[in-house]
């Protein structure tokens, strides 16, 4: 819970600190530098053909573009 509460004061720290969605992008960031390495040594690669690459891909595009 204090983990929790003190999110909260953080986020209002950097939201003073930064423009709103460059804080986003930050803590986005952040989370995938510590999420991805570790997924990787958890799961190991992924195994997808091109196609599903490109699909993957587009689809995040378009997902980032109406979000």
């Amino acid at each position: 819970m204090s983990i929790v509460g003190s999110s909260v004061v953080a986020g209002k720290l950097v939201v003073q600190s930064f423009p709103i969605f460059l804080a986003n992008e930050l803590r986005f960031l952040v989370a995938a530098i510590i999420l991805i390495p570790l997924w990787i040594k958890i799961e190991g690669f992924s195994t997808l053909n091109r196609k599903e690459l490109v699909a993957v891909f587009f689809t995040s595009v378009i997902r980032g573009v109406f979000i």
